[in-house]
């Protein structure tokens, strides 16, 4: 988890940015796989990363960029929950998993520091 910490040391607004986006479409990722599956069985189409302020080709960039930092994968031939072909999607890694815990650790540090203030 040590190599994990390295990545994410915050520094330039720039990579404060990536952090929150990595965190956006890995915490979707997380929380949302079926449970019946592997972490490594079950992948997500691009349009479940969608919102107000994370556009379609802003999700791909994401996903790709975190494929290629092994924090994801990306799957081909996917099926919909009633059987139809679903295309492709991108699911999270273990090591993706670490990266995510890293990511929502630093929740705690602030809370903690924002109680101590008040």
């Amino acid at each position: 988890m040590g190599d994990v910490r390295k990545l994410i040391e915050v520094g330039h607004p720039l990579e404060q940015a990536q952090q929150t986006l990595d965190r956006h479409v890995l915490q979707h990722m997380e929380e949302c796989w079926a449970w019946g599956y592997a972490r490594h069985e079950y992948a997500f189409p691009l349009r479940c990363f969608v919102n107000d302020w994370v556009t379609k080709d802003m999700a791909r960039a994401i996903c790709r960029s975190l494929t290629d930092r092994g924090f994801a994968f990306y799957m081909r031939g996917l099926w919909s929950d009633d059987g139809e072909p679903g295309g492709a999607g991108y699911g999270i890694t273990d090591k993706g998993a670490a990266y995510l815990d890293t990511l929502c650790a630093g929740d705690a540090v602030i809370l903690r520091a924002m109680e101590g203030k008040g």
